[in-house]
């Protein structure tokens, strides 16, 4: 009885062995993780200083994210009666010769009332050491109403210009 109680156990001892055994094989026969993309050199945030159509002066901070979308926080265009500190969500992709970046907002009126949107395109080159980008911008601005946004072109402004430093 002994020695049957002794097979028995030697056979079951080998089973966690070779389990692991077939575990550790199949790991190393995984393909090995992919290395991750290299991230293109706009991705990030950034201080920007414009001229929209030659004669309003605005400041803001736009951040470039790595999917392609863009997010910018900008102030009263001085000089501007219609533009007020805003939100402008958007868009960017490379062309042969930089970047193109696309972004929409919305206008309200003194009283608070949704007017226009905003929609500006720009060009953008950007520096040899990475850390700052200059470029054109215009745009087109829409009627807006609840109902219907855009609506009809009423509007367009540049080219202004623009200039990015890394935040």
């Amino acid at each position: 009885m002994k020695s049957i109680q002794v097979r028995q156990s030697r056979r079951t001892s080998a089973i966690p062995l070779r389990l692991a055994a077939i575990c550790a094989l199949m790991v190393l026969t995984l393909p090995s993780p992919l290395l991750a993309q290299t991230q293109d050199p706009i991705v990030g945030t950034w201080n920007l200083i414009g001229l929209a159509h030659t004669k309003y002066a605005y400041i803001a901070l736009q951040t470039f994210n790595a999917g392609g979308t863009t997010l910018e926080y900008s102030n009263a265009a001085t000089g501007n009666t219609q533009a007020a500190s805003n939100i402008v969500m958007g868009k960017w992709g490379t062309t042969s010769s930089g970047y193109s970046v696309t972004g929409q907002n919305y206008i309200d009126d003194s009283s608070g009332n949704l007017l226009l949107t905003a929609i500006g395109e720009c060009n953008l080159k950007l520096s040899s050491d990475n850390q700052s980008f200059s470029g054109t911008c215009s745009a087109k601005f829409y009627k807006c109403s609840v109902s219907q946004c855009p609506g009809k072109l009423v509007g367009k402004s540049g080219p202004g210009s623009i200039t990015g430093t890394r935040f």
